[in-house]
């Protein structure tokens, strides 16, 4: 009876933890954060609608209201509705088979020096869109 334990085991649900790094929001409706880890995606689009996990509005104003993100001409932008990548943590629950977030508890924006400066991260200009 080592089969019902089994598949308990592997739907044992997803802990809380912090990922850092480059906070990628190229367009409305797509968010990856990529860490030392890969890429997670954080908001795709789907079905004619955009996927969110739970919470993450709400972290996403509180972390960004003031952000600084870079904008794929790579010019810095502080106001307005542009899209860029930043660099920030994300505390939440993720998927690991899957890549992706299932909710976020809070996002806090880092220096750009901060992620540049880390050597598991990689470099940025691939991604810049």
């Amino acid at each position: 009876m080592l089969r019902p334990l089994v598949l308990l085991l592997l739907a044992a649900p997803a802990h809380a933890e912090t990922r850092c790094g480059w906070f990628d929001h190229p367009s409305p409706n797509l968010v990856d954060l990529i860490d030392a880890d890969g890429l997670w995606s954080i908001a795709w689009p789907g079905s004619g609608t955009v996927y969110y996990p739970p919470g993450y509005d709400e972290a996403y104003t509180r972390a960004f209201d003031d952000r600084v993100r870079i904008n794929s001409s790579g010019e810095i932008i502080t106001e307005g509705a542009g899209y860029g990548y930043s660099c920030a943590c994300v505390e939440g629950e993720f998927d690991r088979n899957k890549g992706e977030a299932l909710s976020i508890s809070r996002l806090t924006e880092l220096p750009l020096a901060q992620c540049k400066a880390d050597p598991k991260l990689p470099d940025m200009n691939p991604w810049v869109h």
